[in-house]
């Protein structure tokens, strides 16, 4: 049975928490990913995925 280490991304692309959605999305185009890690500092703090990029364009559809 593979573990974890054996199969992740071992240096993954990430993001500032305080970047910008536009930042987010460009690198998500450009490289082709699902998911960035958001840092802040040397801090993990979360990750922002496809999904929650679609759940705001909801939003801001929904508020037009």
């Amino acid at each position: 049975m593979s573990t974890v280490d054996e199969i992740m991304t071992p240096r993954p692309y990430c993001i500032e928490s305080d970047a910008l959605i536009s930042d987010v999305t460009e690198i998500m185009i450009q490289k082709r990913i699902n998911c960035l890690p958001v840092k802040n500092g040397e801090e993990l703090v979360g990750i922002i995925t496809n999904y929650d990029l679609v759940k705001y364009l909801n939003n801001i559809i929904n508020t037009i």
